[in-house]
């Protein structure tokens, strides 16, 4: 029992650092604490739903042309809206993308109706030894360790990647050595966005979509991210795992419905003891 549950916190936990990446990525660079991860995160489940009822064959083909498409709508909720916010009025930013949530949300709801999708997907698993692992898990857990590994590789191994921490780093000092940072906050959106619609996809091969069905999976996300340091990557994938081994433990050892008192626990307890995050400021 402890090892299958072991392994199963290890194959979600890859798929919460994908959720949790984008946000605190976005966070890092732009200095936006997202408040319609949830919507846009949703809508990348669903847009991955409408092309693989286009073309047809495995679900995780279709999550390219969401990720395309919701790094559009993100790039136009940021040149349309946010852009024009001051940067310490932090009130009006958060207020005005929770209002873009409610309105993701209801054209959810106003598209597609409040039933719930699947992708119906077989129920497939994989026996080794004694454990039993669910083959879409395994999938999801796969695609979202090299959907990370592409992203961590672009930001610590290219030119590029150098510029996005020398701008998240000192936005002044970058500009005056000639980095064009109007580009790399595109840049830095562009990959953000696309990551949240590859989370929204990846979620939608195993789970039943619903217009509001994102808020569970943000709550995860905002506690992995404030767990590893707002804007630190490598905190967000140490938070991810702590989410994610303590929400199987709880689940299993002690009760489903204490999941998140669990989680708020040991959330109150890292905010109260370390209230930078566990790995400190960004990275």
């Amino acid at each position: 029992m402890l090892l299958q549950v072991i392994t199963n916190s290890i194959m979600l936990g890859f798929v919460l650092v994908i959720v949790a990446l984008g946000l605190s990525l976005i966070f890092g660079i732009l200095d936006i604490v997202n408040f319609a991860h949830g919507g846009l995160l949703i809508s990348g489940g669903y847009l991955t739903y409408v092309s693989w009822s286009i073309i047809g064959g495995h679900p995780f083909f279709s999550i390219i042309p969401a990720m395309l498409m919701l790094t559009v709508i993100g790039i136009l909720l940021y040149y349309c809206y946010l852009r024009f916010i001051p940067a310490d009025d932090s009130v009006r930013q958060i207020l005005g993308l929770i209002g873009f949530n409610i309105v993701m949300e209801n054209l959810i709801l106003m598209i597609f109706g409040s039933e719930s999708i699947s992708m119906n997907n077989e129920s497939v698993y994989i026996h080794v030894g004694s454990l039993v692992i669910y083959k879409s898990y395994l999938i999801a857990a796969v695609l979202s360790l090299i959907m990370v590994a592409i992203t961590f590789f672009i930001l610590y191994r290219t030119t590029l990647g150098t510029k996005i921490r020398a701008v998240a780093d000192n936005p002044i000092a970058s500009g005056m050595v000639g980095i064009n940072r109007s580009f790399i906050y595109l840049v830095a959106l562009c990959i953000g966005f696309a990551l949240t619609g590859a989370a929204g996809g990846i979620i939608s091969t195993y789970y039943t979509l619903t217009p509001a069905g994102g808020l569970p999976f943000v709550i995860l996300a905002f506690t992995a991210v404030v767990l590893g340091g707002l804007g630190n990557l490598f905190g967000t994938i140490v938070g991810a795992f702590i989410v994610s081994f303590v929400q199987n433990f709880t689940a299993v050892y002690l009760a489903p419905e204490l999941e998140f008192v669990m989680l708020f626990l040991v959330f109150m307890t890292v905010v109260v003891l370390r209230p930078q995050g566990l790995m400190g400021g960004r990275a």
